[in-house]
């Protein structure tokens, strides 16, 4: 579930829309003072259908977008969420170990915290499924 990360990561860097954002997963060892960026995180999973053979995971991402504050932080936030919708959702994402993902879903948007006053951003959340199978079936 958590080699998403990689496989959203992968599908944003190649929007043109986000040239100049740094992409990062949650996960990576990076510089995260440097901005805009979207990180993506997984921030939790539902569970859904469940019985003895199998049961059904529904992670929810949250693309979090950064930019320092200016005259120009809503007009670029706005643009760079405006990709990630476009990219993310109903995008079928097959994480790295070969898992296949239901298509993904925006589930909403809320506005980031920071501990900085200098910074201002929103996540964008996204859900999809799939099915863990019992191996003591």
């Amino acid at each position: 579930m958590l080699l998403l990360e990689s496989a959203l990561k992968a599908r944003l860097q190649t929007l043109a829309a986000l040239n100049g954002w740094q992409i990062r997963g949650a996960s990576e060892h990076c510089d995260r003072s440097q901005v805009p960026a979207i990180e993506i995180r997984m921030v939790g999973a539902a569970p859904g259908d469940v019985s003895r053979e199998a049961a059904q995971l529904e992670p929810r991402w949250s693309c979090v977008l950064v930019a320092k504050r200016s005259a120009q932080a809503a007009a670029d936030l706005d643009a760079a969420m405006t990709a990630v919708i476009g990219g993310l959702h109903g995008f079928k994402p097959i994480s790295a170990s070969g898992r296949s993902w239901s298509e993904l879903k925006v589930a909403g948007v809320r506005e980031a915290e920071f501990s900085d006053a200098g910074l201002v951003g929103y996540s964008v959340e996204f859900t999809c499924v799939s099915v863990f199978e019992s191996l003591d079936v």
